[in-house]
This record gives structure tokens, C-alpha cells and sequence, in this order.
């Protein structure tokens, strides 16, 4: 899997971020993620959400 791979198959943002100052809540979102080839995919793709302040990602390959 490349970079580029995933930019094909991510669908657009429908649901924009709030506003600055808006309160906080936890939000629970489920992506299917085409093109992983293998287990070392998903693990690339969680390492990656998860150095993203205030995500916590679960990727499986399954």
C-alpha cells in the first residue's frame, strides 16, 4: 500500500469539526479503509491516527 493508495478511497469529511470553543464530547467512527494488503497496512495507518492529539485508533486488517 502507498500514501497515495488512500487518497483514492476516502470519502469527504460531511460532518466538519466544531467551532472553536464548542465543548468537547467523545465521538465513535467506523472507516472501511480499501487497499491494505497486509497486517503492516493496518498497523501504518494506526500508528499514524494515533499521533493525532486526542485520537485513539484501532485499526484491524481482518
Amino acid at each position: 500500500m502507498k500514501p497515495s493508495d488512500s487518497l483514492n478511497t476516502l470519502e469527504p469529511v460531511t460532518n466538519p469539526a466544531d467551532p472553536a470553543g464548542s465543548p468537547l464530547h467523545d465521538a465513535r467512527v467506523s472507516l472501511v479503509v480499501t487497499g491494505m494488503t497486509c497486517a503492516a497496512c493496518a498497523l501504518r495507518i494506526e500508528k499514524r491516527l494515533n499521533k493525532i492529539e486526542g485520537v485513539t485508533a484501532t485499526v484491524n486488517y481482518a
